[in-house]
């Protein structure tokens, strides 16, 4: 008899499955016959992806969405097979518009009203009349509410709060709130979020931040243009609009990743004092109207060292240090790391080590080499260090070369594990050219790889894609339908 794939036993044929990860061909496979759908079904419902539709003129609403949460309130053994959620826009917290119904209220909502029976009477009268009236974040959080399993999730935030998802997220993570016989079990596994915003003019809270980091099993944290308060907030008062309300080491999260974000002394603060196992951070200071705080690196600083023993990558950066001109006050430069014994790969802005570039406001021209003004890279990095990102050197390559050529001098006393440095640079018609000739003359004496990366015109579209500056963010983990590798990426 000739091979057959369904003679396969079926724990080879779930082996076979397992390595499918195009949802076209799941769907192929599942319509072959009904083994194969049985063994396909839970593959092909594990990675859930919602991608928004025009339903009227520059209105838009997830479509499908309460088809996808009947189907899961109707099968709660489905729902436990959901690992990933990914939401492609921002949801609406209004009324959305009427598009594609295709489940009606008398089937969804006593599914609903089940589901939420755990909750105070008058809450889930709330929620339930506000599914019945079509509000997207009401019928997003009843999609979270129904997955007990969940693992990574990846959202757009709307800059208006999501009321209903993030009184989910805040019951799970408090479980205080929630009724003694109440089982709770969302967010219990979800080790990876990513959270970007849209919004350039408010950004969000630190309140989705600071709930993401209780999580129980949370790994790695990626968000978007958050912001401090710009009033003093009593913790007291609303433990999640700060982050110093957290508990001291609760947190179990490992990479932090923070872009176009910008947090007070006091957030900070709260922040690394609850990470116990934090392996990476990456801090991109935000623009605009994100939040009134000042920019303050000696208090980063101060409070990045609670993590010294444990972090191994670090990425302290701002793609337009011009933006940071009118708070040079707390803009100090960083003077030492050396204590940071892990610390094995660092990409900062020049301004961390250099201090801005005072010379810029007023003409433009490279700053002056004064040797005696030059921060010593020997002493200020630690030992174990390998890789050295530089970016926004502007017109300072003078500068950044004499101080990199006094660093390579020191190599094997101060960084003997350095294997690579990179900055980005305008470099056509550099009059540094000889300078950085030299350079890499040193680093090759050195056993160093020199990387000049250039960068003709920062206003270009190339160059603003995955920055933020264009709405996009390229993070440094990558993501795919298994999740983020979580790896830290030199050249990002």
């Amino acid at each position: 008899m000739a091979p057959c794939l369904t003679s396969l036993p079926l724990e080879v044929l779930s082996q076979i499955v397992r390595n499918v990860y195009k949802c076209g061909q799941l769907l192929d496979l599942a319509l072959c016959n009904r083994q194969l759908h049985d063994i396909v079904l839970p593959y092909l419902y594990s990675h859930i992806k919602l991608e928004q539709h025009e339903v009227g003129d520059l209105e838009y609403e997830f479509k499908y969405l309460r088809t996808l949460v009947f189907r899961l309130l109707s099968d709660p053994p489905l729902a436990a097979q959901i690992r990933s959620i990914t939401l492609t826009e921002e949801w609406n917290c209004e009324a959305a518009p009427e598009g594609e119904k295709l489940i009606p209220d008398e089937k969804l909502i006593p599914l609903a009203e089940k589901h939420l029976e755990s909750w105070p009477k008058q809450e889930r009268k709330e929620w339930i009349s506000q599914i019945e009236s079509r509000n997207e974040d009401a019928t997003i959080a009843l999609l979270f509410h129904a997955v007990p399993n969940l693992e990574f999730m990846n959202i757009v935030l709307p800059p208006i709060s999501a009321d209903y998802f993030m009184q989910v997220m805040v019951r799970a993570v408090d479980k205080g709130l929630a009724q003694s016989n109440a089982n709770i079990q969302q967010f219990t596994y979800l080790h990876t979020v990513a959270n970007s915003c849209d919004d350039d003019k408010y950004g969000m809270p630190v309140n989705a931040l600071n709930s993401y980091l209780r999580l129980p099993s949370i790994r790695e944290i990626y968000m978007q243009k958050v912001g401090s308060s710009d009033i003093d907030i009593n913790p007291d008062d609303d433990k999640y609009c700060t982050l110093s309300s957290l508990p001291p080491g609760s947190s179990t999260v490992q990479h932090l990743e923070l872009r176009e974000c910008k947090l007070s002394a006091q957030d900070l603060e709260g922040m690394f004092r609850a990470c116990k196992y934090l392996k990476t951070f990456i801090y991109n200071l935000g623009v605009g109207h994100i939040s009134y705080c000042d920019y303050n690196l000696p208090a980063l600083r101060e409070n990045l060292a609670m993590s010294k023993e444990t972090l191994d990558n670090l990425w302290i950066d701002c793609y337009d240090d011009t933006c940071l001109m009118d708070d040079l006050d707390v803009l100090d430069p960083f003077t030492s790391l050396t204590e940071f014994k892990s610390l094995k790969n660092l990409k900062v802005g020049m301004y961390v080590l250099f201090g801005i570039h005072e010379a810029e406001s007023e003409s433009g021209s490279e700053d002056p080499i004064v040797e005696s003004k030059l921060p010593n890279l020997g002493n200020i990095f630690p030992e174990n260090l390998e890789t050295l990102y530089l970016s926004g050197t502007d017109d300072r390559i003078g500068v950044l070369v004499k101080a990199l050529e006094n660093l390579l001098r020191v190599k094997q006393e101060c960084v003997p594990k350095l294997r690579e440095v990179a900055f980005e640079a305008y470099l056509e018609g550099n009059q540094q050219a000889p300078s950085l000739e030299m350079l890499k003359s040193a680093a090759a004496d050195a056993d160093v790889r020199l990387r000049p990366i250039d960068i003709e015109d920062p206003d270009d579209e190339d160059y603003k894609t995955g920055r933020g500056w264009d709405d996009s963010i390229t993070w440094a983990g990558h993501m795919n339908n298994e999740g983020y590798s979580g790896h830290f990426t030199l050249n990002q």
